[in-house]
């Protein structure tokens, strides 16, 4: 038997053993969905290992359920890596690119309805908060209620930044350019303001799910609410009580901050963050050790703001009694450069931009509390969840189902995980095995392969020396496996 048929009929038979009960918790009914996307979060959390972050509620999340320590997107940018986990398609499938073009007004999606108008379809009532698609198109609202509108506070529209100077300088740049303006070329990419949650978007969507599952609870059918928490994706604007948990001077820099040795030299770049005022990471503005502590504080500040918005939700979800009869997964769209590999940003095919954290809790998880170690995707999330709730799996699905893993979280499975990047002519092929990432950059006309990347992260784990033009024969063997993509 192949690998991939010994995968296929090991899931067939321990999905038996365990779907039962996921699909109804301890009152007998069908499993709600609670789906909790973070932007740009990077699996640097308390419960991740890294002890320095101020993590509690999703630290509280994954001793419930399986957190999966090797999951990777298959396009560390918003667009791509949302289309292909929302509608269970690789980015080659759903032809989503860089620059974010746009995928609702193609023929791809009306034939591949994303997750959470698939389970409207289903039955289910569903609805949208904040950041699920990268934008919102009309035919995406038409669940069971429209998107939560977070652009208002206290009746006025709201900014991203809080503070009333930032306010000043977001309408001067809107009123030179008659367009609303994002506050990236008027504001720095940061804000301390000693305000409340609900002062940032972030807050305001947590309060609305709040209430949602308040209203969810009288339902008849059960609910599928897909959650889009903004931050920690730039600019690092929080509350200052959350920047108070951690002490600048105490937070370490990337353990390496140079372009990996013998790389091509196009492969980082710092795209968003010379976007807004001053600069910072441009060729003019570099940033420098002041800079870079700054920033990484910044980023932990909105991480733990975001852990206190999540708290908020699985708090009401206690409060409603939903939590036994709930599938809850946490994601997120990509990971994060805080200056590893030269890089402030995700726009790679690097760990640091494609591995992203993944914690799935429900009712009745046979392999509760425990780490998985074992390659997963963020395509096959829907499959999964399809499974968990004993739902019919669309036959487009590109995936695998992750079921198994939940009720043994150390069993056989697949032995790669792939991720592309594209870069002007070129697109960059990423294969991820238990030991080694090994990266091909593909002329787009030709096919041709212009370019090697290969690191060891038995011995690299910060992949800071690209070995390729010394392991030939180990490159021509991860290239064939590459191009078989996710057959086994």
């Amino acid at each position: 038997m192949e690998r991939r048929d010994f995968i296929k009929y090991s899931a067939l038979g321990l999905a038996g053993l365990c779907l039962p009960g996921f699909h109804s918790g301890s009152n007998g009914k069908p499993l709600n969905i609670l789906f909790i996307g973070v932007d740009d979060l990077r699996p640097e959390l308390n419960c991740y290992g890294a002890t320095h972050m101020h993590t509690p509620h999703i630290d509280s999340l994954a001793r419930s359920g399986v957190q999966f320590n090797r999951a990777y997107v298959q396009q560390a940018v918003c667009s791509a890596s949302r289309a292909s986990l929302l509608t269970g398609c690789r980015p080659d499938t759903t032809t989503v690119d860089y620059p974010y073009n746009d995928y609702f007004t193609k023929d791809f999606l009306p034939t591949h309805p994303s997750l959470p108008k698939y389970f409207f379809d289903q039955g289910f009532y569903a609805r949208s908060f904040g950041k699920i698609h990268h934008g919102a198109p009309a035919d995406l609202l038409k669940l069971s209620k429209p998107m939560f509108d977070h652009r208002f506070y206290k009746g006025k529209r709201s900014y991203s930044y809080a503070l009333e100077e930032n306010h000043t300088a977001i309408n001067a740049v809107k009123t030179a350019s008659k367009k609303w303006a994002t506050g990236n070329s008027a504001c720095l990419p940061y804000e301390i303001a000693d305000v409340e949650d609900e002062a940032y978007p972030d807050g305001r969507i947590a309060n609305g799910v709040v209430q949602e599952l308040a209203d969810a609870a009288q339902q008849d059918k059960p609910f599928c609410l897909s959650v889009g928490f903004f931050r920690p994706h730039l600019p690092f604007n929080a509350p200052k009580k959350y920047w108070d948990l951690y002490k600048r001077e105490d937070i370490a820099l990337a353990p390496y901050s140079e372009q990996p040795e013998d790389a091509p030299a196009f492969v980082t770049a710092t795209k968003e963050l010379p976007t807004y005022k001053e600069g910072w990471g441009s060729k003019k503005n570099p940033i420098d050790e002041e800079k870079a502590r700054l920033l990484r504080h910044g980023y932990y500040a909105c991480v733990s703001y975001i852990d206190a918005q999540i708290g908020k939700v699985l708090a009401a979800l206690d409060a409603n009694g939903q939590r036994e009869h709930t599938l809850i997964v946490l994601w997120s769209d990509h990971g994060w450069h805080l200056g590893d590999n030269g890089c402030w940003g995700k726009h790679t095919n690097f760990e640091r931009a494609t591995r992203a954290p993944l914690i799935i809790s429900g009712p009745s998880i046979m392999g509760a509390g425990q780490e998985c170690n074992a390659l997963v995707e963020y395509v096959d999330l829907f499959p999964t969840i399809c499974d968990l709730i004993h739902t019919p799996q669309p036959n487009y699905l590109e995936g695998s189902s992750l079921a198994p893993l939940l009720a043994e979280p150390n069993m056989p499975w697949k032995d790669a995980a792939f991720s592309q990047w594209p870069l002007k002519n070129r697109e960059g092929y990423a294969i991820r095995t238990d030991r080694h990432r090994y990266i091909e950059w593909r002329n787009r006309k030709s096919g041709i392969i212009e370019a090697r990347e290969l690191y060891d992260h038995n011995t690299d784990p910060n992949e800071t020396v690209n070995i390729a033009a010394a392991h030939s024969e180990l490159c021509t063997q991860l290239s064939a496996r590459l191009g078989k993509g996710s057959h086994q």
